[in-house]
């Protein structure tokens, strides 16, 4: 019996349990105007609730207040009521089945407040998207696609494309493109390399697309492109 009591008291504090020392770090941070803290403080959110017995439901509440903080935030600079959560975001809320799908709706809501707070895109990103970035670089010369980048940060696949386009306004398909023709460009200055050995090399597997993409991209072909390095560089001598 004694048992018992001690079990009940257990569940009713961690029912009720509020992290409010992680909820108040995440308002800082949204102050501050950084984004790059963010996840991590919701990675520490969802370990807190990771160990407790507490209802989903529960959990619900608090992100949904969570957010509420936020929006005052962003309300208070704009010197307008809070709006609170409109039918949309309620609706993600409900429908979340999982906590990391959870945490993933939240930080997409604060990055979103970030930038409305910030005025700006113009802000640091957040690591993982510093670490997908640098892995494209790393890694342009191969096949590379959304999920196996995802998978090889441990992320979501719809999830990071949204953010992607979030802070970069460019899908992960433009931005590898960009890097690829980029690292292409410098290729195409060594005339001992073919063309079709600069397409290959910078991760190109259709010669053609590659050309299409070039002239769309700089206004010019690859061809044309080479012709007129070799030209700057007679002129310069």
């Amino acid at each position: 019996m004694f048992c018992r009591q001690i079990l009940q008291q257990h569940l009713r504090i961690c029912q009720t349990a509020i992290p409010t020392d992680i909820h108040h770090a995440i308002v800082k941070k949204v102050q501050q105007k950084n984004p790059a803290d963010i996840w991590p403080l919701l990675l520490e959110l969802e370990d807190y609730y990771a160990a407790r017995w507490i209802p989903f439901t529960s959990i619900r509440l608090h992100i949904i207040d969570l957010y509420l903080s936020i929006i005052g935030l962003a309300a208070q600079k704009d010197h307008s009521p809070s709006s609170g959560l409109n039918a949309k975001e309620l609706l993600t809320v409900t429908n979340a089945q999982t906590l990391r799908q959870l945490l993933e709706t939240v930080h997409t809501w604060v990055v979103n407040c970030i930038l409305s707070l910030a005025g700006s895109d113009e802000i640091k990103p957040p690591q993982y998207l510093v670490d997908c970035r640098s892995y494209m670089e790393e890694h342009y010369m191969e096949e590379l696609s959304l999920p196996l980048v995802a998978q090889k940060l441990f992320m979501n696949a719809d999830y990071l494309s949204r953010m992607l386009k979030n802070q970069y306004r460019q899908t992960f398909t433009q931005i590898l493109a960009d890097i690829r023709l980029e690292h292409a460009c410098i290729l195409l200055a060594d005339v001992n390399l073919s063309i079709s050995d600069v397409a290959i090399q910078c991760g190109f597997r259709d010669f053609r697309s590659f050309g299409q993409l070039f002239k769309a991209h700089y206004g010019q072909t690859p061809r044309d492109y080479r012709k007129n390095i070799k030209n700057w560089r007679n002129s310069c001598i």
